[in-house]
């Protein structure tokens, strides 16, 4: 009830967020009825874990605190909420899946009995793309919600590597936690340094799978490659 506070509930749940927006009638205007419920506690219980700060207390691994105008861009809403938890969000038979950015293990093994068509290894991605700083604007939640400026996140060790600042920017406009922010950083980084990637055909029996699936890929000298 609007009008009484009492029955107001509050959450900086990360999943619990993305969707209270993603079914909301004046931003994504989608319905729970095509959500899988599933994967939504999964998520859920996932930005829930406890991750250590350097103080030695915990906090949630993905929170969720922010300001949505109805008039802010309802693309811009979706990426910036899906990346203040690392997340994957995919559509599958009208379903909609969101999964948090944690380890997961392979759901299928692929091998070459398995394979179809063309097979393509790319194993160098251009150094232009390799980063090793991370420029932040977060939420200050001190300061009305605003978002601006955090600490400059880099990786020394690649910074002496590459001999120069290789720098992207992120807006995490859902994200009051520096803590949060870092390890985010932390991941955009390791993730410019992936030089593997594989493109190929399967089977029939790759249907089953969805996009963001993690499956172990068994080729001849792959010694079990862990691709998603």
């Amino acid at each position: 009830v609007i009008s009484n506070r009492s029955t107001w509930s509050f959450s900086t749940n990360w999943a619990r967020n993305f969707y209270c927006w993603f079914t909301h009638p004046d931003f994504g205007k989608q319905s729970w009825d095509d959500v899988d419920l599933a994967a939504y506690r999964a998520a859920c219980d996932d930005a829930d874990r406890l991750s250590p700060k350097a103080d030695g207390t915990f906090e949630p691994l993905y929170s969720c605190s922010g300001v949505i105008s109805s008039a802010s861009d309802p693309y811009s809403n979706f990426t910036d909420l899906l990346l203040a938890g690392l997340g994957t969000h995919t559509v599958v038979h009208g379903k909609s899946y969101l999964l948090a950015g944690v380890p997961r293990d392979a759901v299928k093994t692929l091998t070459e009995r398995t394979e179809r068509g063309e097979f393509e290894i790319s194993t160098e991605r251009p150094w232009r793309d390799h980063v090793n700083t991370v420029r932040v604007n977060m939420v200050m939640a001190d300061k009305e919600y605003e978002v601006g400026p955090a600490p400059v996140y880099r990786d020394e060790a690649l910074f002496a590597r590459d001999g120069e600042e290789r720098a992207i920017g992120a807006d995490l406009s859902f994200v009051d936690s520096i803590t949060q922010a870092q390890r985010i950083a932390k991941h955009l980084i390791a993730l410019s340094q992936m030089e593997k990637s594989v493109v190929r055909g399967e089977d029939i029996e790759a249907i089953r799978l969805i996009p963001s699936n993690v499956v172990r890929l068994h080729y001849k000298g792959s010694r079990g490659l862990v691709a998603n």
